[in-house]
């Protein structure tokens, strides 16, 4: 997986009408970054990054609360991630 884009120290969670969004908290104004949708686990996902963990902390943390073999769920958070890498370019 190549290194995320994503600076989560300067992104936060929203939620509004049921659903939770990712937004940039950089927005200046200047160009209108739509807000990237995600679930309950990927929100779990970005709070864990947010304070610093890493991808395989939160896989652990996850496969813990679940009860899921910890590599699948390292499968799923790296896929995770590389989707909302793919979204933040079109931010960027």
């Amino acid at each position: 997986m190549k290194k995320d884009l994503i600076d989560f120290s300067k992104v936060n969670i929203r939620h509004a009408a049921g659903c939770t969004f990712l937004i940039d908290s950089e927005f200046d104004g200047a160009l209108y970054h739509k807000p990237i949708k995600i679930n309950e686990v990927g929100e779990k996902i970005v709070c864990l990054l947010k304070d610093g963990r890493s991808a395989g902390d939160a896989a652990a943390a996850l496969s813990a609360e679940y009860g899921i073999d910890q590599s699948e769920i390292r499968q799923d958070v790296d896929a995770f991630l590389a989707s909302l890498n793919e979204s933040y370019e079109v931010w960027r």
